[in-house]
């Protein structure tokens, strides 16, 4: 059975990350279409410190090492 994709935004959310000088960035709906969590649950984790990310205007950026390290930091088995 295919999961319909409830939480993305239309149209921005379908565009490659953008290339920095440090990295991709990928907004936070990106980032939860991947780990199929809600984009609240993103938020949290950036409000929360345990995700670095970047405040442009409303939106967020999370630059790609960030996200890797953040996924290294909750891996349960080592």
């Amino acid at each position: 059975m295919k999961s319909t994709n409830t939480h993305t935004k239309p149209s921005k959310a379908q565009k490659k990350p953008v290339q920095g000088q440090s990295g991709a960035f990928m907004t936070v709906y990106e980032i939860a279409d991947l780990l199929r969590v809600e984009p609240l649950t993103i938020y949290r984790y950036i409000r929360s410190k345990k995700l670095t990310a970047y405040k442009l205007g409303k939106d967020y950026r999370v630059q790609q090492k960030d996200f890797e390290r953040f996924l290294k930091n909750c891996k349960t088995v080592k």
